[in-house]
């Protein structure tokens, strides 16, 4: 039953292809790079200022932080990320 089924689908399969080519066409992942070392380069600067930045990690725009009470004891500033959130959707 399963051997005659035909995946793919030629309109989804023209559209994938024309999403790499724009990726590569308007090198976007250079993009992402560059943005993202300057992202990851502040980032770590406001860390150096600022005690309730414990971690920074990632990779190109897909950066990731901990905000901590303490960076010693890595205790999850739970209420500071909350009002980050908040403000961020506005």
């Amino acid at each position: 039953m399963l051997q005659n089924w035909k995946c793919g689908n030629p309109v989804s399969c023209a559209a994938g292809q024309a999403v790499l080519e724009a990726i590569k066409r308007e090198n976007i992942q250079e993009n992402c790079c560059l943005v993202g070392d300057y992202f990851l380069k502040e980032i770590n600067n406001l860390q150096d200022k600022y005690e309730c930045i414990g971690d920074v990690r990632g990779c190109g725009l897909m950066l990731g932080l901990d905000l901590v009470k303490n960076r010693e004891t890595k205790e999850p500033n739970s209420e500071l990320t909350s009002q980050i959130h908040e403000v961020s959707k506005d």
